[in-house]
């Protein structure tokens, strides 16, 4: 996700509660997880709302030319 003009971040898509797929909800500005009401934050992956106890792990991000690539996970569960 780009977080500002130069800026972008990437999380894994499984939701650390019981492994549902977690979206982008534009509106409020958060990923969700369907399944049980699961909220995290743009900025770092971390709980807004449970049932989860485990933040997103996030997906390290590298600039080579003009691409972006996912080069490695981060964080529990990776």
């Amino acid at each position: 996700m780009r977080t500002a003009s130069d800026s972008f971040v990437a999380y894994s898509q499984k939701c650390t509660h019981l492994s549902c797929a977690v979206y982008y909800a534009k509106e409020q500005n958060r990923l969700e997880c369907p399944c049980h009401q699961g909220f995290f934050a743009i900025a770092d992956g971390s709980v807004l709302q449970g049932p989860p106890q485990r933040a997103l792990p996030r997906v390290s991000l590298e600039r080579k030319g003009g691409q972006l690539l996912a080069v490695g996970m981060e964080g529990e569960g990776a």
